[in-house]
């Protein structure tokens, strides 16, 4: 980047951006396999490095002058989102070019403990502000055209204090109470686990601190989830009131015995405020396991009333086992066969051999296993434990990041933002991870990631050593940074189902 002028007391670095190597070869990172969104920035890059951003309306207007005949007339949000973090990345440079200047120099600092290490950086904090309170932020939003992706300037602010990785959504395990007992559960649930339940107040609590966090969708499961009706109801009533844009359940649909039963039951969510956001969605969870308990014909009853209720497409996750042959050709026949071929999403997933599923037999394995691309959410478990990703971790200890009992929702945002294991597995192949530990592979290979990280970290009590391995790799966002703009409700960027950007 060529050096800022400042315009009227505030930095017009963005305004002057000049794409160096190194950026195309950190976009080139971020973008991974996906040949369509090279074809798409890079031309917008090639003018920027002829004329700086400043010399453009927007960036519609760099995107008219780069465009081919064949592309769209207008740039895609993909386009938006990697341009968003080039800039960004601009500025997290010279954060942590300031961190590790401080550290370096902070001799109690080298062998301390790795939240130690974390809480130095308090001494400075006013000049990492001072730094993201130099750019225009507000210029960048506009010529950005960030609402065009739901983002403002303090979107754009509080992104830039969280971006080792992006987090989407709370997803709260209500209970390991579940009226089943699949022979594959993953999380052990079953009828016996009555008492494991995460108390509604404490629930409360932690989504109304969801806003401040930026943290926009909220997922509720289980175990079962429909066992706690009313818990479900208020915990739909206090996300609405609070604005959140996705509330997602996931079920095995049991109580979906009838036409008129599923109606009255979703007829009770819509009044709680259900279905009323833009990435509201219910998740039917059935299979060769499920079905020995539930059949497939109330997962079409739900499908069915939901589609007429809200029309919506339902979601359906089918478990695999390695064994079965056709079976996903057998469940998109008796969908078809129910005339519900349009009315429903299919998603197919193999079993992971957690839980119950240990004492399983064959599954089908790999050898190199990619960064994990499902930390992108914080998970509540009934013993108060807070780990991230999907939750198919409830055993892991090595990605505990603390518990909701003595974190509030900032903190445990930062904690996981700032650990170095999850730094590590979200943006390398997860199968190096053991260049970093004593442990061995496994030479049959894993099911996928859960597997691997499970044998990997579970077992992992104390981090410190693995922490202080991945020290030199690890980038630090320590703060909260303020925003430039005026006090304003608080909104929540869209979603985005293009991962690979995070």
């Amino acid at each position: 980047m060529t050096p800022a002028r400042a315009v009227g007391g505030v930095s017009d670095a963005f305004a002057n951006y000049r794409p160096r190597r190194a950026d195309i070869v950190a976009l080139t990172r971020i973008v991974g396999g996906r040949s369509d969104a090279l074809a798409e920035v890079l031309p917008i890059l090639d003018c920027l490095t002829l004329r700086p951003p400043a010399s453009f309306a927007n960036l519609s207007d760099v995107y008219a002058t780069a465009r081919r005949a064949d592309q769209p007339p207008r740039p895609s949000t993909q386009a938006i989102r990697l341009l968003q973090r080039f800039f960004l990345d601009e500025v997290d440079r010279r954060l942590q070019f300031l961190y590790r200047q401080y550290l370096s120099s902070c001799t109690n600092a080298v062998d301390a403990p790795h939240d130690e290490k974390v809480c130095a950086l308090e001494a400075v904090r006013n000049e990492a502000q001072a730094i993201v309170s130099s750019y225009a932020w507000h210029w960048l939003a506009e010529w950005l055209e960030l609402e065009l992706i739901g983002e403002t300037a303090a979107t754009c602010i509080r992104r830039l204090s969280n971006l080792a990785f992006k987090l989407a959504r709370i997803n709260f395990r209500l209970t390991y109470h579940c009226n089943i007992s699949c022979r594959h559960c993953y999380n052990s649930s079953g009828p016996h686990m009555k008492s494991q339940r995460i108390p509604l107040d404490a629930m409360l609590e932690m989504v109304a601190q969801m806003p401040a966090a930026g943290i926009g969708h909220l997922n509720l499961t289980g175990g079962e989830p429909f066992l706690y009706r009313r818990d479900l109801l208020t915990l739909i009533a206090a996300g609405r009131s609070i604005g959140l844009h996705g509330i997602s359940i996931y079920t095995n649909g049991y109580w979906a015995r009838s036409d008129a039963e599923t109606r009255r039951i979703l007829e009770e969510l819509a009044e709680a405020g259900f279905m009323q956001g833009r990435d509201d969605h219910l998740k039917v969870s059935t299979g060769l396991y499920h079905q020995e308990f539930v059949g497939i014909d109330r997962v079409m009853n739900v499908a069915r009333e939901y589609h007429t209720m809200f029309g919506r497409r339902l979601k359906i996750d089918v478990e695999i086992d390695a064994a079965q042959r056709g079976a996903k050709d057998e469940v998109r026949e008796l969908i078809r066969a129910a005339g519900l071929g349009d009315r429903v999403e299919l998603f197919f997933r193999g079993v992971t051999p957690l839980g119950r599923a240990k004492q399983m037999g064959a599954r089908k394995t790999q050898s190199v296993i990619p960064a994990c691309d499902g930390i992108d959410q914080i998970v509540f478990d009934p013993g108060g434990y807070t780990r991230p990703c999907c939750g198919l971790n409830n055993e892991n200890h090595g990605v505990v990041v603390g518990n909701m009992k003595s974190h509030s929702l900032l903190d445990l945002v930062k904690r996981m933002q700032n650990d170095p294991i999850l730094q590590f597995v979200a943006n390398n192949r997860m199968s190096d991870l053991f260049d970093h530990i004593e442990k061995p592979k496994m030479e049959d290979g894993y099911s996928g990631r859960c597997h691997l990280c499970q044998h990997a970290l579970g077992d992992l009590r104390d981090k410190e050593e693995l922490q202080a391995k991945l020290f030199d790799r690890q980038r630090f966002y320590p703060f909260w940074f303020s925003s430039t703009e005026p006090d304003r409700p608080i909104s929540f960027p869209a979603e985005d189902e293009w991962s690979e950007l995070d």
